[in-house]
Order: C-alpha cells, then structure tokens, then sequence
C-alpha cells in the first residue's frame, strides 16, 4: 500500500470507526419504552422508526464532513484541535442520550443541548476555515439538533404549558433570541470580530422583537419601530460586507433634499 493511499483510507477507517463507536454508545443509552412512550409529545414528533434512519443519516454527513476538513488541515497542532473538537462534540452527543433516555432527565438534556449544539457550531466554523464543502456536509448535523432540542423542549414544556400558551406568551420567542445570543456569543469568541457579528444578527433578533411585540399584543409603535430599525442595520450589514453601496446613496440623496427644503 502506498503512502499516499494510506494517508487518505486512514482517515476513513478512523471517522467510521468513531462514528459506529458512537452510535452503538448512543443505542445502548437509548430506551424507547414504556417511560419514553409515556411522555407528552408534540403531534409534530416524527415516528419512532425515523430516528434510526434520521441519526445514520447524520453520522454519514458528520463523517465526510470530518474527513473533507482534516485533509485540507495542515499537520500537527490544527490537526490535533480538530480532533478534540470532534471528540468533544462525540462525548457530548452521548452524554445527551445519557440524560434523556437513560437517566429519564429530559429537563438536565434541554440544559446540555446548548453546548452540544454550540459544540457543532463550533465543528462547522473551523471546517469552514478549512473546506466550504465540509461545512456543507457538517450543516445537516447542525439542523438535526436544532430540531432534537426543541422537541426535547416541547417534551419538557407540554406537561406545564401547550404549546400555544408558549408561542401566546412570547416564550417560543424568548428560546429563539437566547439561543441565537448563545451562538452569536460563541461566534465572537472564536472569530474575534464583534462589529461584523454584531450587525449580522441583529437585523434577525430585532425581527424576532417585532414578532414578540405583536404575539403579546404590544402597541403598534413598539412593533413598527423594531421592524423599522432592522432594515437600516440590514442595509449596513450588507454594506460592512461590500455587497452593497445603497447606503451611502440614501444618505446623500435624503442630504440632498433636505438642503432644498
């Protein structure tokens, strides 16, 4: 065998081999019986057969994404980050199934999600920096969590709220912001830049104000002026990024009209 050709199955035997390791740690731990099946479930909750084919799918994705980033990262210390990045997310993703399933915790798991969901995050930022095309395979890793917490959430939730009242409340909401203050916090961290993380997300949260004000039945001025004030940021964000030079013409065309006036 060549050198060449085992550089690249290597990786491959060590990504599957951590990948089946995980799952049959994670099957172990899941119980589906009679605790799980009495719980109180949203009616949007997928069938119990599509977790199986959810999760493989997903441990597929992770492992190609995985080998896509380690073999356009350079050798040594990058390498050896990337690998306990991994290996943290993997601890993470079991010890969520401990929790949940085996512990009968799902309260303790709703906690735990954040940072295993920021560990993805995490997974899909350095893999960006390394390979477009595995942070493209990491997002449906990404997807499948957000969707596993907040039905973990509803779990939660349902015995002491509907979900209606929860939405009615603004709460559904209040979960989306903190979430999102979460990630852009971690977001910051690793990238180092506040203005440009900043002004991406706060076209979003102020939206997300917006939608709040008006669940509760706020006054319209509160709902407008949160709506009004995510379109300017929007127009800076994209001109931050120079995808934009509307901003600059605006300013001068409203300049220019007030002179006349």
């Amino acid at each position: 065998m060549t050198i060449v050709r085992r550089r690249t199955l290597v990786p491959i035997g060590v990504g599957i081999g951590a990948a089946l390791l995980v799952a049959a740690i994670g099957a172990t731990m899941t119980d589906l019986g009679p605790w799980y099946r009495g719980l109180n479930q949203p009616g949007w909750s997928p069938p119990d057969w599509a977790f199986p084919i959810g999760w493989t799918t997903i441990y597929v994705t992770t492992v190609i994404g995985g080998i896509t980033a380690w073999r356009h990262t350079a050798r040594g210390d990058e390498r050896t980050r990337l690998v306990t990045l991994f290996a943290f997310n993997a601890f993470l993703n079991i010890l969520w199934s401990l929790l949940f399933f085996r512990l009968h915790r799902p309260d303790w798991a709703l906690i735990e999600v954040v940072p295993f969901w920021l560990s993805i995050v995490a997974l899909v930022v350095v893999a960006a920096r390394r390979s477009a095309i595995a942070r493209l395979w990491l997002l449906p890793y990404l997807l499948w969590v957000v969707f596993a917490g907040a039905l973990n959430a509803a779990v939660v939730t349902l015995p002491a709220v509907r979900m209606t009242a929860l939405f009615a409340s603004g709460r559904a909401v209040d979960i989306v912001l903190a979430v999102m203050v979460i990630e852009m916090a971690a977001l910051i961290a690793v990238r180092r830049s506040t203005m440009t993380t900043l002004f991406a997300f706060a076209p979003g949260m102020l939206i997300l104000l917006a939608l709040r004000a008006a669940l509760v039945g706020a006054a319209w001025p509160w709902i407008a002026a949160a709506l009004a004030a995510s379109f300017p940021v929007h127009l800076l964000d994209l001109r931050r990024r120079g995808l934009l030079s509307a901003p600059a013409a605006i300013v001068t065309t409203l300049a220019s009209t007030s002179d006349r006036q």
